[in-house]
């Protein structure tokens, strides 16, 4: 997720809606992440909460947090690397997605 930093305003106005266009699916995946999931990955990767911090607000077990991490990922991952991405953002995707699935390859 940290490859995929906010749009460049500098960037001339058809490559920012193009951006937009590229992450509508993982804003589409997120969305359809079963709620307790989706809460998870809301907190960790929007909000920037620690695995810990997760577990105490939600009340279940720091493992439970790592399962749903583990599995918004996959999720999120299908989603945007099963779309064809524009070949200027297709390196930066292609580093994501191994970062990704070495990240859930450990768990």
């Amino acid at each position: 997720m940290e490859a995929l930093d906010g749009p460049d305003e500098s960037e001339p106005v058809d490559e920012i809606v193009n951006g937009h266009h590229e992450l509508a699916p993982l804003v589409s995946a997120v969305k359809d992440l079963p709620e307790r999931c989706r809460q998870v990955f809301t907190l960790r990767k929007v909000y920037g909460y620690s695995q810990r911090e997760i577990a105490s607000r939600l009340q279940i077990s720091e493992n439970t947090v790592e399962q749903h991490l583990t599995k918004a990922a996959r999720r999120c991952a299908e989603a945007l690397f099963d779309q064809p991405a524009a070949p200027r953002h297709a390196a930066v995707f292609g580093q994501a997605r191994r970062r990704m699935r070495a990240h859930a390859d450990r768990e």
